[in-house]
């Protein structure tokens, strides 16, 4: 395993950062090798392990080989090594889940989106629950893949932190903003009623507007800009992708208005702040799910675990004195958990 800190950025405002996929925690990058964390699940798979009195079988079906679906099943493998009694534990490519036949005492954990459309595709009886993936895509696979006389056997957790917690965030680091802006494309027009009740919890005005088309979509930000004190950023690529990020970060800051991102990633590239949770972090909180006597599927669910980042040098650009980073992530672990 190799941990490499992150360095400063230079100047007032910190040149954006095209999105990686590299997760962060706690103001650091974790950088994990698929190699060594391929040696690390191998050595892991070798125990065989689980839970007492249950024959079931877990099977984890990457989306793809690369560093986070490795660190989500590293994390998965670790949690379950934990547990007492024996539980068999796979991992399969999607070509390999294919030519499988699953009965129900096998739990099926796809990680990412290709690998839990693939599921959906397959007949069977086994449970499915995924992870690593965004709830919006889960909920789509859900409606377009899986029959309706399925649908009770499958359940998530989402990367989605909810939007209480990130309110929660904006009230703990800018306790003086009154309203929070938000631009919705098509894929996030139904969070609308969602948001209005977790802003009004959190005695926040909500400032949204619908992107009429991409080629508006500068205007509708500035618009939203113009009646907001903090403009929040949501997952819907018609708003947040590689070819607008650096112009909508840019323009927010040039209006002083400060950016709460859903991602590291979108910290590094210049947002503010953000409450994320990393691939270790869904794993562990799969891992907590697979290991309870006895075993039942739950509802789908947001991710329990999470980190707190903050640009400390858009906040000096902005003159904004922010909490450090471990009291913001307390202030939000006192609060109940939404």
């Amino acid at each position: 395993m190799t941990i490499l800190q992150d360095g400063e950025t230079n100047g007032r405002m910190p040149k954006p950062e095209p999105m990686r996929g590299k997760t962060t925690e706690m103001g650091k990058r974790l950088y994990l090798l698929p190699d060594t964390l391929l040696l690390w699940l191998a050595v892991l798979l070798g125990m065989g392990f689980a839970t007492e009195g249950c024959a079931r079988e877990v099977v984890l079906v990457l989306s793809e080989r690369s560093a986070p679906y490795l660190e989500a099943a590293a994390a998965i493998s670790s949690g379950l090594a934990e547990a007492d009694g024996k539980l068999a534990l796979r991992i399969l490519s999607m070509n390999e889940v294919r030519d499988s036949g699953f009965g129900a005492d096998t739990l099926l954990v796809p990680l990412g989106v290709k690998a839990t459309e693939t599921l959906a595709r397959l007949p069977g009886a086994a449970p499915v629950l995924a992870g690593l993936l965004p709830r919006q895509h889960y909920e789509k696979i859900m409606r377009e893949l899986v029959l309706r006389a399925r649908r009770h056997q499958f359940s998530a957790v989402s990367l989605d932190q909810p939007y209480l917690r990130q309110f929660r965030l904006l009230n703990a680091a800018l306790p003086d903003i009154k309203q929070v802006g938000v631009l919705l494309g098509s894929a996030t027009l139904g969070e609308r009623d969602m948001l209005e009740v977790a802003a009004e919890d959190s005695r926040l005005q909500l400032v949204a507007k619908t992107l009429d088309n991409a080629t508006t979509l500068f205007p509708d930000i500035d618009a939203v800009l113009l009646h907001s004190d903090a403009l929040l950023l949501l997952p819907d690529v018609e708003v947040v992708n590689r070819a607008s990020l650096q112009s909508l970060i840019l323009t927010s800051y040039r209006q002083r208005r400060p950016v709460l991102g859903y991602s590291a990633a979108l910290v590094k590239a210049g947002a503010l702040l953000a409450v994320y949770s990393t691939p270790e972090q869904i794993g562990r909180q799969i891992a907590e799910i697979i290991r309870r006597k006895p075993f039942v599927l739950p509802p789908p669910q947001p991710p329990r675990y999470f980190s707190v980042m903050v640009n400390r040098n858009v906040a000096r650009a902005l003159s904004l004195t922010i909490p450090a980073d471990a009291q913001l992530y307390a202030a939000l672990l006192a609060e109940p958990q939404p």
